[in-house]
């Protein structure tokens, strides 16, 4: 067990920590890093432990990496539809320009 030392006052200074070693803790961190349960259901053993830290990870990597290439691909894409769209409403624009200098023309002559 261990506790905190050189705080002897307060009370929250003398409970026993969670944590009674580096695995604990560090399963602890997997799990709260990667927001999987509510601690009803946990594993007893190191075994279970490590297992479930390394389905929490891969449930990371197997969702992240998709994720990052799927939103790049749209974003790509959506930014070469803006480009499409600003192209025509140029070439609409200039268009209308050369109607206008055409009816302006006709109308000189």
């Amino acid at each position: 067990a261990t506790y905190t030392e050189g705080c002897r006052s307060a009370s929250w200074c003398r409970q026993r920590s969670k944590f009674d070693n580096i695995l604990l803790a560090a399963y602890w961190c997997v799990t709260t890093m990667t927001t999987t349960g509510y601690g009803d259901l946990v594993p007893q053993t190191v075994l279970g432990k490590l297992l479930g830290c390394g389905t929490m990870l891969m449930g990371l990597v197997i969702i992240a990496l998709p994720i990052t290439v799927i939103s790049e691909n749209f974003a790509q894409e959506y930014q070469t539809q803006e480009l499409l769209k600003l192209e025509a409403e140029e070439e609409g624009m200039l268009e209308r320009e050369q109607q206008q200098q055409q009816q302006q023309q006709q109308q000189q002559q």
